[in-house]
């Protein structure tokens, strides 16, 4: 299980996430509340202790930004200057519980995302 700190902070009328980088072998790998929210939201056959979802090469400087699942892209985060403006749920091999993409538009869209 990966260990690390949620906080959100309001900053000037806009809530931030952190985000974390992860170690070692894991260096392009990000992960922050959205991606424990992805792990929670697996349908329990994809579910395992050993892997877990994952902003891929996350980078203020680009405008998107890859969901990955060990195996697949699962998404994508667009964001500008690390503020999500649209997430996208690629979902053809049913891995996540129905509405994951509408859940996580709700409650991340507007969210600038600070990395530590």
């Amino acid at each position: 299980m990966i260990n690390f700190d949620i906080v959100k902070i309001k900053l000037k009328g806009v809530i931030s996430m952190k985000i974390h980088c992860g170690k070692g072998y894991n260096r392009d790998n990000y992960y922050c509340e959205l991606t424990l929210d992805l792990d929670k939201r697996l349908i329990e056959s994809k579910k395992n202790e050993y892997f877990n979802n994952y902003i891929y090469k996350f980078s203020f400087d680009t405008k998107q930004s890859a969901i990955r699942f060990p195996g697949a892209t699962r998404g994508c985060i667009y964001h500008e200057n690390g503020i999500i403006t649209n997430i996208k749920i690629y979902d053809d091999s049913n891995c996540y519980i129905d509405g994951t993409e509408d859940f996580l538009s709700k409650k991340y869209v507007g969210i600038k995302l600070k990395e530590e």
